[in-house]
């Protein structure tokens, strides 16, 4: 007999550390800089030997968040993507 395997929801496959940065962008009203989410997320020490910078590009090729260049600041801003919303309904 064969069984059929359940398809995994996109948000059963993250990480901690892809789960602490998807909470750190639904919590800000606007878009956060590379740095400041890196900082974040060492600072809860999820015990992950990657960089949470690795963790963005992820997350960047899964859809859910998107970045863009601040010309103004000369930074990479990160923010939740609409698929992401559109994961939430």
């Amino acid at each position: 007999m064969f069984w059929k395997r359940k398809k995994k929801k996109e948000e059963d496959s993250l990480t901690l550390s892809e789960k602490a940065i998807i909470s750190l962008l639904q919590s800000s009203k606007k878009p956060l800089s590379t740095e400041f989410i890196c900082k974040k997320v060492d600072k809860l020490n999820l015990g992950c030997v990657d960089e949470p910078s690795h963790f963005l590009h992820r997350l960047e090729k899964k859809g859910i968040i998107k970045k863009e260049f601040s010309k103004k600041e000369k930074i990479i801003l990160w923010s939740l993507s609409e698929k992401y919303d559109r994961l939430l309904r």
